[in-house]
């Protein structure tokens, strides 16, 4: 008896993890979110590994790829997302353990033996619990949903991170060509500002032209502060994007370019939707561990089974007993716990085909701002390819001595701010393209090139 004790003991002890320590240290977080920049080696050798490439890395013109590439590597919420899916994964081991047995010892003494032998009594009693219902595999099943779930989140995540990427550099583009194109602004009406100065001095024009070529002067001054305004949120949203302080993007050259394809047919945006989007996938993925669930709550009516085989050795007599217990269902028949399981399950189903119906609507709200996008556009680059052809015009007039340099300074006023409009309309058309490119839960690049390469969409 004392040796079997003993072995209880040790094959308890032996079978104990140990605890370390890792607190938290909010002041290292701190200083390492405060050295991140694109030139760690780390996440250059991150960017090759998933990109395939042996490029140089960092390059010397980023990509809205690359800097994707960045916001992967550097930004917490994709870690957050990837310590989840761990987790998850830990939960499936948890689920599939069998339950332990259990032993009970006992002994007695007996006060009035009228035997020879000791008058001891020693009892071990063993139980194992046995499962019943497909108890064990539902509950692994549970698991693995929840981990298919928290799949669906890490690559929720990273389409999300990429997204903001992609929005924040269209964002710095814009900002820094409505900065140009204000400066240059500035500077025509100064030059045309001084121009009048001249000719009021002279006595070749009226006193008031010139007071309001100085008032039109002041607002494009202003003009040029409200833009580089912009272009320094502009570059702090692009760091957040990232993942660093915007100290990290000071020399930061940039390579926006992306092509604007054009939006596909209602019908096939509906089908891409429907297949890629992570939000009807984690519904689905509700839906079916709802139903899980329910079958979880009808396995419980049977009740598990413990057997539980026993030995006492009584005053030198040995006495064998096997002992069986399980659950009597007299007070509680489960019956409320699996029509809330119903329930749910119902309620699963409904959400399911809302978040449907609220992703088809908004593929088609998304796909219809994007065409409209593309046609102010197309408007904006053909006025601005008007105004640059009268601008080109009269400085051919100026140099032929057939226009005088006022004329040339207006043009040139009007072609600056046509070329704000130009801007801030491709940076709608490219925030339109973002947006729609979420809701398809795809790249409009890449559809396109499967589309090409099967002849269907896909």
């Amino acid at each position: 008896m004392r040796a079997w004790g003993a072995c209880t003991l040790v094959l308890g002890v032996s079978g104990c993890a140990t605890y370390h320590a890792a607190p938290l240290d909010p002041a290292r977080a701190e200083r390492e979110l405060a050295a991140r920049s694109l030139d760690d080696p780390d996440l250059t050798v991150f960017a090759r590994q998933l990109s395939g490439s042996d490029a140089p890395f960092p390059p010397a013109v980023w990509t809205v790829d690359q800097l994707e590439l960045a916001a992967l590597y550097l930004r917490a919420e994709l870690r957050e997302a990837l310590a989840h899916d761990a987790v998850a994964a830990a939960a499936i081991d948890v689920a599939d353990q069998r339950p332990n047995p259990s032993l009970a010892l006992a002994v007695e003494r007996v006060g009035n033996s009228g035997s020879d032998s000791a008058p001891w009594l020693f009892g071990a009693t063993p139980s194992w619990t046995f499962e019943t219902a497909d108890k064990r595999e539902l509950r692994v099943s549970a698991a693995e949903i929840e981990r298919e779930k928290s799949r669906v989140a890490v690559e929720r995540t990273a389409r999300r991170l990429a997204a903001e990427v992609e929005a924040a550099c269209a964002g710095v583009e814009s900002a820094r060509r409505v900065s140009a194109s204000a400066r240059t602004a500035a500077e025509s009406s100064v030059a045309r500002a001084t121009l009048l100065r001249r000719l009021v001095a002279a006595g070749e024009l009226a006193g008031p032209d010139a007071t309001a070529a100085e008032l039109a002067a002041s607002e494009a001054a202003l003009e040029v502060e409200r833009a580089r305004s912009e272009e320094a949120a502009a570059t702090h949203a692009l760091a957040r994007a990232i993942g660093v302080d915007p100290s990290a993007l000071a020399s930061l050259n940039l390579d926006p370019t992306r092509e604007l394809p054009p939006a596909p047919s209602s019908g096939d945006a509906r089908a891409l939707g429907l297949h890629a989007r992570t939000e009807l996938r984690d519904a689905a993925l509700g839906f079916e561990a709802a139903d899980v669930e329910l079958r979880r709550a009808v396995a419980s009516q049977y009740p598990d089974v413990q057997l539980s085989p026993g030995f006492t050795w009584d005053q030198g007599e040995r006495k064998f007993a096997l002992g069986v217990s399980f659950e009597l269902p007299l007070f509680d028949d489960h019956r409320s716990a699996i029509a809330l399981a119903s329930a749910r399950r119902e309620e699963a189903r409904a959400s399911f085909a809302t978040v449907q119906e609220d992703v088809i609507a908004e593929i088609e709200a998304r796909r219809s701002d994007y065409e409209r996008a593309q046609v102010e556009l197309d408007l904006a680059r053909r006025a601005a390819v008007a105004r640059d052809a009268r601008t080109n015009a009269a400085r051919a007039r100026v140099a032929a001595g057939e226009a005088d340099r006022l004329e040339e300074l207006d043009l040139v006023f009007e072609a600056a701010r046509a070329d704000v409009d130009l801007a801030r309309a491709e940076q709608r058309a490219r925030t339109a393209r973002i947006e729609l490119e979420r809701a398809l839960g795809r790249r409009l690049d890449a559809v396109l090139k499967n589309e090409h390469d099967s002849g269907e969409p896909q």
